[in-house]
């Protein structure tokens, strides 16, 4: 059974680390002989080179052109945030919420204030009325912080 691990845009499998393991040790010629070591380090650098391949999926069977050029796209996109491919905004949804519902959230809270609480007493009491949640549109509310947050952005639309 295959389990993956999702980071960023990849995908990666878990046992996929000994690939890194691999490609983030320097090839050491120490110890060497002298003869040896062209062939030794050609070795070392297309076991690296296979390594990098496998990371990031792309297949042994491909032509060494097609091969070359996967391999320059992923790493140039780990580099270059210029040249990552986005599926969808960085910032999330946009929020649902409109600005009358601020609105009506900052005159409701206003109104069931009592007239010597704080911001923070009132908040964690309106909170504990709704049972801990209060929804502003589709947006969910469940901490007094951003109550007070939210209820002051109504207060200054509803000032504009």
């Amino acid at each position: 059974m295959s389990r993956k691990l999702t980071r960023g845009r990849y995908d990666f499998e878990f046992g996929r680390q000994k690939y890194r393991v691999l490609l983030n040790t320097p090839i050491d010629l120490r110890g060497v002989p002298a003869d040896q070591r062209d062939e030794f380090a050609d070795k070392a650098a297309r076991a690296r080179l296979d390594a990098a391949f496998n990371l990031y999926g792309i297949p042994v069977d491909s032509p060494e052109l097609a091969k070359w050029m996967a391999l320059a796209t992923y790493l140039m996109s780990e580099h270059f945030k210029g040249c990552r491919i986005l599926l969808r905004h960085p910032g999330g949804s946009p929020k649902l919420v409109g600005r009358d519902d601020y609105i009506k959230l900052a005159e409701d809270f206003d109104a069931t204030r009592g007239p010597t609480r704080t911001d923070t007493a009132h908040a964690d009491k309106y909170l504990k009325n709704r049972k801990g949640v209060v929804k502003v549109g589709r947006e969910t509310i469940g901490t007094s912080r951003a109550l007070i947050r939210a209820v002051k952005h109504g207060r200054s639309l509803k000032e504009s």
